[in-house]
């Protein structure tokens, strides 16, 4: 919507240096003395480069553009306009909504110099605003539907010297419609067949015959000399030309040839993208930019620190470098998205109390009617809600996480605005089964913690969101002591295990994940609780390179022993392998109590070896550290001094986590429930411990004995 009293100016650099002038433009340019009201739609710009010297991941750029009428367009030849960012404008458009705000400035001119057309003002102008859409801005959906059928076009472009992108049009066919793992399959895959793309086939209305989505057509600019802006309106000049300004089209996609330093970019909330000649062919670039036309901003990493691009659990990180990536998005985009909103949930946690939810995977949707895609957590007070899944790495979804972090793990984002916003997101916790993640002052409140506590089937995630004040009680258990023995090989961070029950969510029982010595052998000792029927407990070992412990990396291998000391399975040099399973079969509980399992195992059934060891002992003793009973600070000296087994029992059987050597609990491997005092003071918990940094944390605590699960001493 462009005011009618826009005044436009055309002028050469020649021209433009003899004017008489009233000011300067910010970069020196002569500006006409009489102005007059400037007004155009604005556009985001999201731009992907390539790894550079001083970005060796690739960077992005985020910018804005004006977008002019056609009748406008029709006076300089251009549609889009670079503006010129005086303090008043980027105050002004710090609110806009990309396709549907449009500027207005009080005293403007567009004008090109040097063959660039810019929008400048004046620099006591006034810039406002306002939205063609009657509704809020925020709240407004423009650009493309993420639902329905979208008639898509790319156009092979060729430029004016004849420099063509490498892909011929066949080969792009393939590659955007027609290939396994392509713009069309995939993004029709993740949205479940809500979403599909149709390559344009037939003849258009201005009679141009297109027979599968791809068309060949040279452009008017020099790719290698002219600046990107000209290069974007060349292409706009052809959909002018040959399509009457590709209008029946719902996506367009501009294939470049080689010579400028982008990788892709593409208009928020509009229907066109750019890709610079072999991204045209990948399909995690395809993804990204069509998701910037759907209205996605980018997924970072941490907030502190994190970048833009850092967030590659989903395809609105960085992408990948190769024809074929099976990713789609992370939660806060597939809740935008609403390609899953049966299977979405919303709640206040400061509001609901503890709350136990199963989460699957996208590539698992609808396959477990109780489990949910997304659980996000609204912030009442505050615009920045998070966003929570379990980001299994399978089918659709196999490629997910570059890096090969987050792969199987429950992925925390907090998203900037309303869901229903262009906002960024930032992947604030990333959760391995047992692990906990607290966000702090919730909402402005208290904090509240995220657990991921059991996998069942591989597929179906429990977690438990709770105040972290008041943590679920762990009631006590009787269990029987086993060991891992783990001699690591020359990669010792490759390798991780995790012990899970295999019944009702797959319960979290114990892990080991920071190996960090080669040649070394580790011995573990886990408790696993016995039932009133026998149980089957899973043993997942993981090699992260996946290569294996053997030969090459070393002679590493891994082995289980009963309490007394049978080997229960044994790998020596194992090899290529990312994930292993074997299972360890546990009694009942004994009848009488005089009958209950010792808990201690027999080393001397262990062939002895002169392989250095590091041994985790498992002695039995009280925490020493005060402890909250009642909001007053106890020991366990207090416990037993009277009344001992009503004490133990207060808080639901929580003291006697804290005291189990006076409670008579030493078959439990758990950690201490109750909150406790540090040598400096600061009053934490376990879970405190557990969130992050864990090992120096342990060693602030002064005890093996108060987070003995957590620290690895039971």
């Amino acid at each position: 919507m462009i005011n009618r009293f826009l005044f436009l100016l055309h002028l050469s650099a020649t021209l433009a240096s003899v004017l008489s002038t009233a000011f300067q433009g910010s970069d020196d340019v002569p500006l006409p003395s009489k102005l007059k009201q400037v007004s155009c739609t604005l556009i985001k710009v999201q731009i992907e480069y390539g790894p550079t010297k001083e970005h060796p991941k690739g960077y992005d750029e985020e910018s804005w553009i004006c977008e002019l009428s056609e009748k406008d367009a029709s006076i300089f030849n251009v549609v889009y306009v670079e503006i010129d960012e005086s303090p008043v404008i980027t105050t002004a458009i710090s609110t806009a909504t990309s396709g549907n705000s449009v500027l207005t400035i009080s005293k403007g001119a567009i004008i090109v110099v040097d063959g660039e057309t810019r929008l400048y003002s004046d620099p006591h102008a006034r810039a406002q605003v306002h939205n063609i859409s009657k509704v809020k801005a925020h709240r407004a959906k423009v650009g493309p539907p993420t639902k329905g059928v979208l008639k898509t076009l790319m156009i092979r472009m060729t430029d004016r010297n004849g420099v063509a992108p490498n892909s011929t049009v066949e080969q792009l066919e393939n590659d955007v419609f027609d290939d396994a793992v392509c713009l069309k399959t995939h993004m029709e895959a993740c949205s479940y067949d809500q979403l599909k793309i149709q390559p344009f086939q037939g003849v258009t209305k201005t009679g141009k015959v297109i027979s599968h989505g791809v068309v060949d057509l040279q452009a008017d600019f020099d790719i290698n000399e002219d600046s990107r802006n000209a290069m974007r309106n060349g292409s706009h000049r052809l959909c002018k030309e040959h399509f009457d300004d590709c209008k029946e089209f719902d996506l367009v996609m501009f294939c470049v040839p080689p010579g400028q330093n982008f990788l892709a970019f593409a208009n928020v909330n509009s229907k066109n993208s750019w890709y610079n000649d072999k991204w045209c062919g990948y399909s995690s670039a395809q993804m990204h930019e069509v998701g910037h036309n759907l209205g996605l901003a980018h997924s970072g990493g941490t907030i502190v620190g994190g970048k833009k691009y850092a967030d590659t659990t989903g395809v609105m990180g960085f992408s990948s470098r190769k024809d074929d990536t099976r990713k789609c998005f992370n939660p806060a985009k597939s809740y935008q998205l609403g390609w899953y909103s049966d299977k979405v949930k919303t709640l206040n946690p400061l509001e609901t109390g503890t709350q136990q939810f199963t989460l699957n995977g996208v590539s698992d949707y609808q396959t477990n009617e109780n489990a949910l895609i997304v659980l996000r957590l609204n912030q009442i007070s505050l615009e920045q809600d998070y966003y929570i899944t379990f980001n299994r790495a399978d089918g659709i979804n196999e490629d997910t996480s570059q890096d090969e972090r987050n792969k199987d793990e429950v992925i925390i984002v907090q998203r900037d605005g309303p869901p229903e916003n262009y906002g960024q997101s930032w992947k604030v916790g990333a959760l391995k089964l047992g692990q906990t993640n607290e966000i702090e002052k919730f909402d402005g409140n208290y904090n509240i913690t995220i657990k991921f506590k059991g996998i069942l089937n591989d597929k179906d995630a429990t977690v438990q969101i709770f105040d972290s004040n008041d943590p679920p009680t762990i009631p006590p258990r009787i269990c029987k002591t086993f060991t891992i023995e783990v001699n690591t090989d020359g990669y010792p961070q490759d390798n991780s295990w995790v012990i899970m029950d295999t019944e009702d969510i797959g319960e979290y029982i114990d892990s080991f994940v920071t190996y960090t010595e080669k040649d070394k052998r580790y011995n573990h000792t886990v408790c696993l609780p016995l039932g009133e029927d026998s149980k089957k407990y899973k043993f997942t070992i993981y090699d992260k390179y996946g290569d294996g412990m053997c030969c090459g990396q070393g002679r590493g291998s891994y082995k289980a022993y009963d309490p007394d000391g049978n080997v229960i399975f044994s790998e020596a040099e194992p090899r290529n392998f990312r994930i292993a399973h074997h299972f360890i079969d546990v009694p009942a509980l004994p009848s009488s109590p005089s009958s209950t399992p010792t808990t201690t195992a027999n080393p001397t059934s262990r062939p002895k070896t002169s392989t250095p060891t590091i041994s985790l002992p498992s002695p039995c003793e009280d925490s020493t550290r005060p402890f909250l009973v009642n909001e007053k600070a106890r020991k366990c000296d207090w416990v037993s001094k009277a009344t001992t087994k009503k004490r133990c029992a207060k808080g639901n059987g929580a003291v006697a986590t804290n005291c189990p050597k006076t409670c008579g609990t030493c078959g439990n491997c758990v950690d201490a429930v109750k909150r406790f005092y540090l040598p400096n003071g600061n009053l934490k918990s376990c879970l405190w411990v557990k969130a992050k940094n864990t090992i120096k944390r342990c060693n602030k605590i002064g005890d093996n004995f108060t987070c003995r699960a957590t620290c690895g001493h039971c």
